[in-house]
This record gives structure tokens, sequence and C-alpha cells, in this order.
């Protein structure tokens, strides 16, 4: 590596027709008409191949290059990128699918079929949980969610003076999260999209 530098890559001329600029041991420079992005490209079994790395300038040379490094290190393994790549976004995926919020939005629906809720019950429930959780962990994965963060978000219903109240949403959180074990596909809204996706609860 070294070929490139920062002067030679803000001064590449963008190209109606898309072109590469080596920097070596596999990490390129492409470049397009309107953007400049990096690429890794190897061999397997004689198939030229090729990974993104990110665009730049969000993705420095020297990021680019360490990306880069680490790509032939995972090859040395015996590791296949691209498998590994399209592994890396099926869990990324999936823990979108499997927020907190969402997976408490679920469990909404259940509880409130299996417990015979009235329409206000669960009304209620629904907006303890959008005021005092949902702010705070509602978009973290169910497994990244650390029991602190769950119990910061009752301490600020205490320190309100309602401890009566902190004590019943806890178990609301604790309800919400056993479903979590639950390895039954259910159909889950993808956030910011009008599809549904299957999500494992």
């Amino acid at each position: 590596m070294g070929f490139l530098t920062d002067l030679k890559i803000r001064s590449a001329s963008p190209s109606a027709k898309e072109y590469l600029l080596a920097d070596g041991d596999g990490l390129y420079l492409r470049v397009r008409a309107t953007s400049k992005s990096w690429l890794y490209r190897y061999e397997s079994e004689e198939k030229q191949l090729k990974v993104g790395l990110g665009a730049y300038p969000i993705v420095t040379l020297a990021m680019a290059r360490e990306k880069a490094r680490e790509a032939n290190a995972l090859r040395v393994q015996g590791v296949d990128l691209q498998a590994a790549r399209r592994k890396q976004q099926e869990q990324a995926l999936l823990a979108k699918l499997n927020t907190f919020e969402l997976i408490s939005r679920a469990w909404l629906k259940t509880a409130n079929k299996d417990r015979e809720w009235s329409p206000g019950y669960k009304s209620k429930v629904t907006r303890h949980l959008e005021i005092h959780v949902f702010p705070w962990v509602g978009n973290m994965a169910i497994d990244s969610i650390k029991p602190t963060e769950i119990v910061r978000c009752l301490h600020r219903v205490k320190d309100r003076g309602t401890l009566y109240f902190s004590s019943l949403l806890g178990r609301y959180v604790r309800q919400a999260e056993k479903i979590h074990t639950d390895d039954t596909p259910v159909p889950v809204l993808e956030p910011g999209r009008c599809k549904t996706r299957t999500g494992r609860l």
C-alpha cells in the first residue's frame, strides 16, 4: 500500500465512466461522476471479487488501508469475505428488527389478547412505555440493553415521587423482555418501511 495520497484522491476528476485508482494490496479508490468510494479486490477460485469498504471522505485513506489489512488477514485465515459481509448485514437487520420497542409492541398485542385487557388499560400501559422507556432504549437491540439502562428508566419515574408506578412499570418491562426468549417467528414492521419482515422474538 502507499500509492495514493490525500492530494491524489482529492484531485481525482469525476467521470461519467467509473475508473479505479490502485493503492496496493487490493485497495482501490473507485471514482464515479458524483462520488468516490473504496473497494477491496481479490481473487478466489480464479474469480475477481470485490468488497465495498465505504465512501470517501467518510472513510479516510488511513481507515480504508486498515480495512484492507483486516480483509487480507481474514483471507489468510480462509474466511470467505462476501459470506462474512452477508452475515454481518443479516445480523444488522436482525438487530434492527429486534429492538426493544418492536418487541414490546408485539408483547402488548399478545398480552392484550391473552389477559383480556380493556382498551383503556392497554392504552395506559402503552403510554407508560412510550413516555418512560422507549425514548431511552426503544431503538436498541434487546440483546444489547444492560440492566442498568432499564434501572435508570425506572429511577426517572421513582425520582418524580411515584414509587408504586416505578414498580408497576418495571413489571411491564420484564414481561415484555420475556417474549424475546420465544423462538416463534412473528411479522414485525421494519422501521421506516410499510412492509413487514419476519423477526424472532
